[in-house]
């Protein structure tokens, strides 16, 4: 299978912020994503439906005994959440798993962060009201990217397949119910002059 055949343009955003700053980073907050300390109540998942989720590969069991409850990071908890919704889209696991394999694609055992592209598009929606979406191609190949980077795509004629949407701030809101989390959908793709001037129209 061909993973790219929808290609977004290359952006001074990504490599700088992503590749210059947070990938080799000891941030506080990337320590916090990833320490195993949650349990998954919240989500209403059984047992047995984790159980085939560790044999299929969709969450990694790191589980010593493979038998007691596994305490979940925040990284973790809200990839979980991903999964369910791509399964209410109709995804069956072994999609599922193929979107894992690509959101994984900067993984390192030797580094604080089990997945840093997840990690560091969670930390952009914390702290940020930059519109980010979680995409997922009809041949299988996902992204995480800004809004703005698929409406380029689009501009440019670059994405040559449909694709299901979801929408990462609304998740991560909905998760850290103590904290406010509003992307901005209205000025993202907005110089300051024009959002002077859409601010003074509005």
């Amino acid at each position: 299978m061909n993973y790219r055949n929808n290609i977004f343009p290359a952006n001074n955003w990504f490599d700088e912020n992503f590749f210059g700053g947070f990938l080799n980073s000891k941030l506080n907050i990337v320590q916090e994503l990833n320490i195993q300390k949650h349990t998954i109540k919240e989500e209403n998942i059984s047992s047995r439906v984790l159980n085939h989720w560790y044999e299929m590969g969709i969450i990694t069991d790191d589980r010593e005994n493979k038998k007691s409850w596994k305490k979940f990071s925040v990284s973790e908890l809200v990839w979980i959440r991903i999964v369910l919704k791509l399964r209410n889209f109709g995804l069956d696991l072994k999609r599922i798993k193929q979107v894992k394999e690509q959101i994984h694609l900067y993984s390192d055992k030797k580094k604080n962060s089990k997945c840093p592209l997840l990690d560091f598009y969670i930390m952009v929606g914390l702290s940020s009201s930059i519109p980010i979406k979680i995409i997922v191609f009809e041949s299988g190949q996902a992204e995480i990217v800004r809004q703005i980077d698929i409406d380029m795509a689009n501009h440019l004629h670059l994405l040559s397949e449909d694709f299901i949407c979801i929408d990462l701030n609304k998740l991560l809101n909905k998760m850290f119910t103590k904290k406010t989390i509003r992307a901005d959908y209205f000025h993202y793709s907005k110089t300051n002059i024009e959002k002077e001037i859409f601010n003074s129209l509005y």
